[in-house]
């Protein structure tokens, strides 16, 4: 099976992510932000949580163009990682409307094929560590949003978190990183 590649990017909560993937059965390997020399040859991977903000890592942001670029990868952002994606897909990153350090969220998963049938429509509950947002104009079929701020968003080769799914207040870690299993991509290899 392939590894999952995790970008740290210097957080506490990236371990957490790898813990959660090896109760999974899925193997990863961690790598910090700053110690990329090539292009990832992983399929899968995950941008990891972190201080500060996207425009803070501007020499990973010029990497993270080509990766969302390659539709052969699978990339999921957490938090940070949410941030960047969605920055260099054009959205605005803005102080939060709700900042959160600790606090749970609820919200019904949708119907997405990436997801667990089982799951579909559930209340599930999240921790939040966040003071920035993407903003949001107007909701769309592939975004979660609280008011004007994306929560969860998918996208063609991904799906990124402004929460986190590894954090001790989700109460159903693993049916976040099930992406990474299911048809949103096809299965690790």
């Amino acid at each position: 099976m392939a590894k999952v590649l995790i970008i740290d990017f210097y957080d506490s909560f990236t371990y957490n992510i790898a813990t959660v993937l090896y109760e999974m059965g899925i193997e990863s390997i961690v790598i910090g932000f700053d110690q990329l020399e090539t292009y990832p040859d992983q399929k899968h991977i995950i941008l990891g949580p972190g201080p500060g903000q996207p425009n803070d890592y501007p020499q990973f942001l010029s990497l993270l163009n080509k990766l969302l670029e390659d539709q052969s990868k699978f990339i999921m952002g957490i938090c940070l990682g949410h941030q960047m994606i969605w920055q260099l897909k054009g959205y605005l990153l803005a102080k939060s409307n709700a900042p959160s350090h600790g606090g749970q969220y609820e919200f019904t998963l949708p119907k997405w094929d990436c997801f667990d049938k089982a799951l579909w429509g559930q209340k599930m509950t999240t921790q939040r560590y966040n003071s920035l947002a993407i903003k949001i104009d107007k909701e769309a079929p592939d975004h979660i949003c609280e008011g004007a701020e994306l929560l969860m968003g998918r996208f063609s080769n991904g799906i990124s978190y402004q929460f986190h799914p590894e954090s001790i207040g989700t109460l159903k870690p693993q049916a976040f990183f099930a992406p990474l299993r299911f048809v949103c991509h096809p299965k690790l290899e």
